[in-house]
């Protein structure tokens, strides 16, 4: 008996060479687009949530100097009307300071304020006329000398007349 094999099938076209040569090369195939398309939307994701970090910082950012902005353009406005006090004819009195400052209500609408002043910028040549129009602390006061401090002649003098220190 004479045992003969069966005859082997071969396409006529040839593309079953593939699978003979390469065994298993559709599933590496589909490993290696799964890996690439898993790390192109890992570093997707990555640049989208640095992205999104970066636009809430700015936003953020601009509300905090939003906010500053308009902090500081309050102490403006209320040095603006302190000034004002000053610009009305005749002397304002410590009293009237005092009043102003109560008034304002400082401690609670500016809880960063600690003293509210008033300084005057006094030119060496009207020092003289300035030492002499000084006045009282109050009425029924004894006056009492005040000094400029430091002591020493200069070009121009910066005088503290007024302080209130909020509590």
């Amino acid at each position: 008996r004479t045992v003969t094999s069966a005859p082997e099938i071969v396409s006529a076209s040839g593309r079953d060479w593939p699978e003979r040569v390469l065994p298993g090369w559709i599933e590496l195939v589909a490993l290696c687009c799964g890996l690439l398309v898993s790390l192109g939307l890992g570093y997707w994701a990555v640049q989208h949530n640095t992205h999104g970090e970066r636009l809430r910082f700015e936003h953020e950012a601009g509300n905090m100097a939003h906010s500053i902005h308009l902090r500081l353009r309050g102490y403006e406005e209320m040095l603006r009307g302190a000034g004002a006090l000053f610009e009305i004819p005749g002397e304002t009195t410590r009293a009237e300071f005092a009043a102003y400052a109560r008034a304002l209500d400082l401690q609670s609408r500016y809880p960063g304020l600690h003293t509210l002043s008033f300084a005057r910028y006094v030119r060496a040549e009207d020092r003289a006329a300035y030492d002499r129009r000084r006045r009282p602390l109050a009425p029924g006061q004894v006056y009492r000398e005040l000094e400029i401090h430091p002591r020493g002649e200069r070009n121009d003098y910066v005088v503290t007349e007024y302080l209130e220190v909020l509590k």
